[in-house]
């Protein structure tokens, strides 16, 4: 079926509108990297849910706004910038680009903790995010997805799921954008692994963006306080800090920081601007 399905754009645009597919086809994406079809690269990936609440979701040209409004407050010179959180990373590329265009020397480093799937297959095929969290699988050849648990025979199959000991056939799925993970190959942008509450990089960049995860939809005032304080801790001083969050309607609501003195200095609100103003005020 994948072979089937490889050469058949308009099957796989049937496909991800039905859960028991989709997350057959999520467990063999990397056999569909070579499809040039962004709306089904940017459907497989969507609502694909991790532990701490977000969904892998993301398409092309969404923060081409901002892109232009950091643009106009970075230096000249080497900058070395950090996109956390980053999803499938089309955006990182994007913004790599428009700096590249704008004559800026970038150096642009990627992090998104949940980057890669973890699948092990055995009886039962089952897959883990990041933190080891069982997320879907397939049993009995039914799918069972830890956010599909609302429908009784849902939650039944996945509590069935975990009752499996883990297969020893064990490989990983990458969630990057197939053109992002060529641009990580030819060095034109570098990949870390990074936790925003619990990874440290003092002093190190010049320019960090975080869209779209630290908000109070995710996490509590206090885990968006840690999350607030290693983002300025990592940056230079002086340096640039970009954080928000996407409205349902596709607007942008964000605020461009500079650090001054270990502090966040307001430059500019985009629309209503981040909804952790507040907090960015105390830390």
């Amino acid at each position: 079926m994948i072979q089937f399905a490889s050469k058949n754009i308009r099957f796989l645009n049937w496909v991800y509108e039905f859960p028991v597919l989709k997350y057959f086809f999520v467990v063999h994406i990397d056999r569909l990297r070579a499809i040039d079809s962004e709306k089904i690269i940017e459907n497989f990936f969507r609502f694909l849910y991790v532990t701490d609440g977000p969904s892998k979701q993301t398409k092309q040209g969404r923060f081409a706004t901002l892109n232009e409004n950091a643009a106009k407050y970075l230096h000249d010179g080497e900058i070395k910038v950090h996109d956390v959180g980053v999803s499938n990373g089309i955006t990182s590329l994007e913004l790599n680009q428009y700096l590249a265009k704008m004559g800026k020397n970038a150096k642009l480093t990627i992090s998104d903790k949940f980057s890669r799937f973890t699948v092990k297959k055995g009886r039962v095929t089952k897959v883990y995010d990041a933190d080891n969290n069982l997320m879907f699988g397939y049993i009995f050849g039914a799918v069972a997805s830890k956010n599909m648990k609302t429908f009784f025979i849902s939650k039944w199959l996945f509590s069935m799921l975990e009752r499996f000991s883990d297969g020893k056939d064990i490989y990983t799925i990458s969630l990057f954008h197939p053109m992002v993970m060529n641009a990580i190959e030819a060095n034109e942008l570098k990949e870390i692994e990074y936790d925003i509450f619990t990874s440290k990089n003092a002093c190190e960049y010049d320019f960090v963006r975080c869209m779209n995860v630290l908000n109070l939809g995710y996490f509590g005032s206090e885990m968006n306080v840690v999350g607030l304080r290693n983002l300025v801790d990592s940056l230079k001083e002086n340096g640039l800090l970009l954080v928000g969050r996407t409205s349902q309607n596709g607007e942008q609501n964000a605020t461009f920081y500079r650090k001054e003195q270990d502090r966040l200095k307001v430059l500019e609100h985009i629309n209503a601007g981040t909804e952790i103003q507040h907090l960015a005020e105390i830390i």
